[in-house]
C-alpha cells in the first residue's frame, strides 16, 4: 500500500496519484491521535447550591445545616459538583451546634430541678 504525500490518498501500486495527479514520495498515514477528553471525569457544573446553604445555615439554625448538609452530600454523589467540603463543614459545624444546645437545654432543666 502507498499513499500520496500530498493528499494521503492511497495510490496503490501507480507512480502518480489518482486524486491529485502527485507522483512525489509516499508516507504511511498518520496513526489517529488518542482522545484524552473521553477517559476524564465528566465535566462539572458549578458548586452545589444546598451545600453553601449548609454552611450558611450552620452558624444561624443548626438543624437546617444537618439537613441541607446530608441533602447536598447525596447530591453530590450523583451530579459530581463541587462543595464536598462545604457540606461536610455545615455538617459538622451543625452536629456541634445542635450537641451544644442540648448540652445547655440539659444544664437549664438540671438547674430548674434543683430549686435555684
Amino acid at each position: 500500500m502507498a499513499f500520496c504525500a500530498s493528499c494521503g490518498t492511497d495510490k496503490g501500486d501507480a507512480q502518480f496519484c489518482s486524486n491529485c495527479g502527485s507522483g512525489g514520495a509516499t508516507q504511511p498515514p498518520a496513526p489517529p491521535m488518542p482522545n484524552w477528553q473521553s477517559a476524564s471525569r465528566p465535566q462539572n457544573s458549578g458548586t452545589n447550591g444546598m451545600a453553601i446553604a449548609a454552611l450558611v445555615c450552620a452558624f444561624l439554625c443548626t438543624p437546617l445545616a444537618v439537613i441541607f448538609g446530608h441533602v447536598a452530600l447525596s447530591q453530590i454523589k450523583k451530579t459530581n459538583e463541587d462543595g464536598k467540603g462545604l457540606a461536610i463543614a455545615g455538617l459538622v459545624i451543625g452536629y456541634i451546634g445542635l450537641a451544644f444546645v442540648v448540652f445547655w437545654i440539659l444544664i437549664v432543666a438540671a438547674a430548674a430541678g434543683s430549686g435555684y
